[in-house]
């Protein structure tokens, strides 16, 4: 099935997932299903193949592709609201830990964390930590936590969600855009000199070859992926004030960290 749902509503495509997935399971017959929709990806299926430019990123049941993604590409994909990836350093520290430096901020990974002998190979490289939105939980101002296990901001905006807010932060913090790590090197015009399919496709319909056609010109944006933010989420009725200051507290155990190519630098379990 390729794309069956797209065309729909969102009502009949939520009614027809449920009817779809009963059907196949009925009739126990192997059914290859293609989709660009996480939602239908994670409830429909008992295995899944993240394909990005036809290469295949990960492969494993839904659970296990979104707590334990193998690249960065597949936590982005398979994360809605989106999961904050942060450019970081990484340090050894005697005594202390493995150093996150995000340069305004820092959090540290003890020494005693299953993770630290895989972490240790990364000393004094960048990475790509990932923290999904749900596990940033706001603390009340003055409340002591354990050092290097916090991050702040500054509330930029809010989305109410009905049963949630959606809340955006300036923690100066430079931010990573997951479509540009780790993509496949593509051999094309530029490269070889010899126009592409795309090339030729634009010759025949009269348009100017890829490679003489000029860029266009970078427009200002000033949505949320122009800037430094952290995404998290909060309850009813907890919602802070646009301007307010927020201190968040980090869950270790579901933090991601990738190496610079964006590929995870723990083992993935499957």
């Amino acid at each position: 099935m390729d794309e069956p749902l797209s065309s729909l509503d969102a009502g009949l495509r939520t009614e027809l997932r449920v009817e779809i997935s009963a059907l196949v399971r009925s009739s126990r017959t192997t059914t290859v299903y293609v989709t660009h929709d996480q939602i239908e990806a994670m409830t429909m299926a008992d295995r899944m193949a993240v394909l990005r430019d036809g290469v295949l990123e990960d492969v494993g049941t839904p659970e296990q592709i979104y707590e334990d993604p193998a690249t960065v590409f597949v936590a982005a994909f398979l994360s809605s609201p989106p999961i904050n990836l942060l450019q970081a350093t990484l340090w050894a520290v005697e005594g202390e830990g493995l150093q996150l430096d995000f340069g305004a901020q820092r959090l540290l990974v003890p020494w005693d964390d299953p993770r630290a002998s895989w972490l240790i190979s990364q000393h004094g490289r960048q990475v790509i930590v990932g923290i999904r939105p749900d596990t940033l939980t706001p603390i009340a101002a003055g409340t002591p936590a354990p050092p290097g296990t916090v991050l702040s901001g500054q509330v930029r905006s809010l989305e109410f969600h009905g049963h949630e807010w959606l809340a955006y932060a300036g923690a100066g913090i430079p931010t990573v855009d997951a479509n540009e790590v780790g993509r496949p090197v593509r051999v094309g015009y530029a490269e070889t000199g010899r126009p592409g399919v795309r090339d030729r496709v634009r010759a025949m319909l009269g348009g100017r070859p890829a490679a003489a056609a000029e860029p266009p010109a970078e427009e200002e944006h000033s949505g949320h992926h122009r800037r430094s933010d952290l995404i998290f989420r909060i309850g009813p009725g907890q919602r802070p004030n646009p301007g307010e200051h927020v201190a968040l507290t980090v869950s270790f155990d579901r933090m991601l960290i990738f190496d610079a190519d964006g590929r995870r630098v723990t083992p993935v379990r499957r």
